[in-house]
């Protein structure tokens, strides 16, 4: 039901409340209108769209304090290579690369460790949707081992959107 969205979180005693959601970004967005002079004969723009060109971005916000907090980006390139390691000391988000910018089970426990590095000591409650990487069992294998590490004021708890009612949550 709905209403129980986030009851394990209140049971758990979290101090953080993230909920996120992924969403892509086009590069070079082309409009469907011109402006040009009144009876020009040739109109033409020199950007040339590609719909698969952009990157992905987690999009976070600390519910409790309404904080945006910093963008996760993936952006298409060599995981775990020159870009990737060039990027690393970026403080205003984190930016990664993957050879088609989606978010993978990899790239979805980097984003799990740079929540628990934003809000270190602090247990957390993370709410996002059913997507592949994130109910992987890669994941959810990952919080199990975290969280039997942690202290247990420092946990990682999740909560999943139901199935289907992401843009309704």
């Amino acid at each position: 039901m709905p209403f129980e969205l986030g009851k394990i979180f209140i049971e758990e005693n979290v101090s953080v409340v993230i909920a996120a959601d992924e969403t892509f970004l086009r590069f070079h967005e082309a409009s469907s209108t011109v402006v040009a002079p009144k009876g020009a004969k040739r109109v033409c723009t020199a950007i040339k769209s590609n719909e698969k060109e952009g990157c992905t971005v987690m999009v976070s916000m600390e519910m409790i304090s309404s904080q945006l907090l910093p963008p996760f980006m993936i952006f298409k390139g060599q995981f775990r290579k020159t870009l990737m390691k060039k990027w690393q000391s970026y403080s205003r988000s984190s930016v990664l690369f993957t050879s088609n910018h989606w978010m993978t089970a990899e790239t979805n426990i980097l984003y799990l460790q740079y929540l628990i590095g934003l809000f270190k000591g602090r247990k957390i409650g993370l709410i996002y949707d059913n997507a592949p990487s994130h109910v992987s069992a890669e994941v959810m294998d990952w919080i199990t081992s975290y969280n039997s590490k942690a202290p247990k004021n420092e946990q990682l708890v999740v909560d999943f959107v139901d199935p289907c009612l992401t843009s309704i949550y």
